[in-house]
């Protein structure tokens, strides 16, 4: 993103007196405006899943909030030092736009969604009472819609969750489980760097076969 701070004045109107008398009284301020934002893709030939694996007891739990997190390392220098000098072209070719510009990342794969529901998949089907749409509506008409939320807050176990994947510029097969580049896992949309540009560095990636529930 590139942009620069403008200041501009505002009047004020405060109330001074007992009977709602008001002054008036110009302030200054500033705000952020943007003028460019583009964005381009780290494109990579191989990956492989280095999350964490879910805790054992998640199959016992009926209903389970999971929040997810992204993010990525690089299974050699190469990649990381690809990665890392795209990101310091992209500012090059775009500094000159306005006076700040900051590059940042934005790590993505089909299907990623950050809150899931998870339900017991024992069931043959059949949702859990507290998720039977039938019962929503009573309490929600009964005027108990924030009973109910209580209720599923009461029956879910929440659980965090980081999927985290390795990429590289080789063919070759990355085994997840090697010794990481020190310093190499970059959290979603972390910073590449200080003032620079924010084309956005994206990667691809798999996905988790966590069902979602709505």
């Amino acid at each position: 993103v590139c942009s620069h701070t403008e200041t501009y004045t505002v009047p004020v109107t405060t109330v001074t007196g007992p009977n709602g008398q008001t002054s008036t009284h110009m302030e200054t301020r500033t705000r952020t405006v943007v003028t460019y934002t583009g964005s381009s893709t780290f494109f990579y030939k191989s990956w492989a899943d280095a999350s964490d694996g879910l805790p054992a007891w998640i199959v016992d739990e009926e209903l389970v909030k999971l929040k997810s997190h992204r993010g990525f390392s690089f299974a050699d220098q190469a990649t990381k030092a690809k990665f890392e000098q795209e990101g310091v072209d992209l500012y090059n070719a775009n500094c000159h736009r306005d006076v700040q510009c900051t590059v940042s990342v934005v790590f993505d794969f089909d299907g990623y969604k950050s809150h899931v529901l998870c339900v017991d998949g024992d069931r043959d089907g059949q949702d859990p009472l507290i998720l039977e749409k039938w019962l929503w509506w009573v309490m929600v008409l009964g005027g108990l819609g924030w009973v109910h939320r209580l209720m599923l807050e009461r029956w879910s176990t929440r659980l965090t969750f980081q999927f985290r994947k390795v990429v590289s510029l080789s063919d070759a097969e990355i085994d997840p489980q090697a010794e990481l580049i020190p310093g190499d896992f970059v959290e979603e949309d972390a910073a590449v760097g200080s003032d620079q540009e924010d084309d956005e560095l994206g990667g691809g990636g798999g996905e988790r076969d966590t069902q979602e529930y709505i």
